[in-house]
Formats: structure tokens, C-alpha cells, sequence
């Protein structure tokens, strides 16, 4: 990201497009635990060879914005009542928060 902003032009954008978002860390990192088992089942070795974020979470939005001197606006697309609801539905069947796909804009 930082390399990203550096090549920016001056009152350029970055955005982030089809990246899961969490309100808390923690549910990110369930998220992948349960993304990597699924995987090793399947096919036999860690899907983690090539290191990257995977998701991101609230707390660490502020963070990058602090750190690369941008401001987001934030666009949270309409998926449907389906896609609203499965918030309530993983709370009542006890699973983690389900992720949200927002598009981030970054100037």
C-alpha cells in the first residue's frame, strides 16, 4: 500500500475492491483458519504459500490511513435482504460474523 501511494499523482485514488472487511480482527483471523483447514482437506498442503493480508478489519483501516496519509470513503454496495441478513442468522446458528465487501476509496 505504501508503494502504492507513492506512485499516486497528486489528488489520485486508491482503491480496494473485493476484500473481506470485519468490524473486529479476530473474526478475520476465523475466517482464515477456517479458509485454510477447508483447504488442506481438499488439496493436501497450505494455501498460504504466497504471504498476503487476506482481509481487513476496522481498527486496521484507521491504522493504514494513518500510516499512509489518506482519508477513505467508504461504499457499502446493497447485496439483497439474503446478504443483510446473514449477520443475524451467523449469531443465531453461533458461527462468526459473516464479512462485508465494502469499496474502499482512499485520497
Amino acid at each position: 500500500m505504501k508503494e502504492a501511494r507513492r506512485c499516486l499523482r497528486p489528488g489520485g485514488r486508491i482503491v480496494i475492491l473485493d476484500s473481506p472487511v470485519y468490524k473486529k480482527r479476530e473474526h478475520g483471523e476465523r475466517m482464515l483458519a477456517e479458509r485454510h483447514r477447508e483447504f488442506q482437506a481438499r488439496y493436501g498442503f497450505c494455501s498460504d504459500s504466497i504471504p498476503s493480508a487476506e482481509f481487513l478489519h476496522e481498527a486496521a483501516l484507521e491504522e493504514l490511513a494513518d500510516f499512509l496519509g489518506v482519508r477513505w470513503k467508504i461504499y457499502k454496495p446493497w447485496y439483497g435482504w439474503k446478504w443483510f441478513l446473514r449477520p443475524w442468522k451467523a449469531r443465531l446458528s453461533g458461527r462468526r460474523p459473516p464479512s462485508r465487501f465494502w469499496i474502499l476509496v482512499g485520497s
